[in-house]
């Protein structure tokens, strides 16, 4: 009894009702009206945040002493039809959507995990990313989001690399086959800063992922001899810890938002190795069979576009 009193005395308090072109009505309390925006807060939450929304998509304000003021019909309405944030200060209610985001581009390794030259040459090259996010907000820009998110890069050039116990010798042969490749799943938190026309984002997502590095084959003779020595190195898929920094920037269009993200990508896996030793000249060889493991810090660089969808 004493809680339908209470609603009934609430819809007895004055206030005002924005009328939109499509249909929609606000309950308010109306602040400000200029030449293109109108200044509200929310019947339902007269002390929080204000809120800002186009003249616009005004069709008509009925105030709470009754008078009705109608708005010019010929205004351009080609913007969005729900109230947008005109400052940083205010809450943009476009921000409290759940969204699915797809994003792919190019990923350049950072660091030891890109070395060109030296002893340990022969690291991974630039390739490509792809990440798959949903995002659902928590309370004014703040939010969660669960990401999974693939990666490759292979890898090209004369192989040096001290871990494969390769040596600097002019009659060396070294392949491999494959890529450095990881699916990372990361739950994280996301901060939004609202722009008009547009939204700046920044998260940060920690999880696990599972790796694959590429088969490599390493062989090499001395010079004037026909004693040969071959490794084979076959990997086995590793789990590790993947974890991610980034920034979107997203521009409406259609029913959701073109993004340009940047992101840094940083990957930890140790991968244990099926090694086979081929020693000795044809037809006479001895062939050796043990483990090893190498532990690699990957840092990639990621740049890409994509599409927001929001519901």
């Amino acid at each position: 009894m004493s809680l339908t009193l209470l609603f009934c005395v609430q819809d007895l308090i004055a206030q005002d009702l924005i009328i939109l072109k499509s249909k929609e009505e606000i309950k308010a309390k109306v602040l400000e009206i200029n030449e293109s925006d109108m200044k509200y807060k929310r019947f339902e939450n007269l002390s929080g945040p204000t809120y800002s929304i186009r003249i616009s998509k005004v069709a008509m304000v009925r105030y709470e002493n009754g008078f009705e003021e109608v708005f010019n019909e010929n205004v351009d309405d080609q913007q969005l039809d729900e109230p947008y944030n005109s400052g940083t200060d205010h809450l943009d209610p476009l921000l409290l959507k759940n969204r699915l985001e797809l994003v792919a581009g190019i990923g350049q390794p950072l660091g030891d995990f890109a070395l060109s030259s030296g002893d340990d040459a022969g690291f991974a090259r630039a390739g490509s990313f792809a990440n798959l996010t949903a995002a659902f907000p928590v309370r004014q820009r703040f939010g969660v989001s669960v990401m999974a998110s693939f990666y490759s890069n292979g890898l090209n050039g004369d192989f040096q690399n001290s871990f494969f116990q390769g040596q600097v010798l002019d009659n060396k042969n070294s392949s491999y086959n494959g890529s450095y490749t990881a699916l990372s799943l990361m739950p994280g938190v996301y901060y939004q800063v609202p722009i008009k026309d547009a939204s700046l984002e920044f998260s940060a997502n920690a999880g696990i992922n599972m790796a694959r590095a590429p088969e490599y084959y390493y062989s090499y003779a001395f010079e004037n001899s026909f004693f040969t020595t071959r490794y084979e190195f076959r990997p086995e898929t590793s789990f590790g810890f993947s974890s991610m920094l980034g920034a979107t920037a997203a521009f409406p269009i259609g029913n959701g938002s073109l993004c340009v993200n940047l992101n840094t990508l940083i990957r930890n896996n140790t991968f244990s190795y099926r090694v086979k030793s081929i020693i000795g000249v044809e037809g006479n060889t001895e062939n050796l069979e043990f483990n090893e493991s190498n532990s690699i810090t990957a840092i990639v660089l990621g740049i890409g576009v994509g599409y927001r969808i929001e519901f």
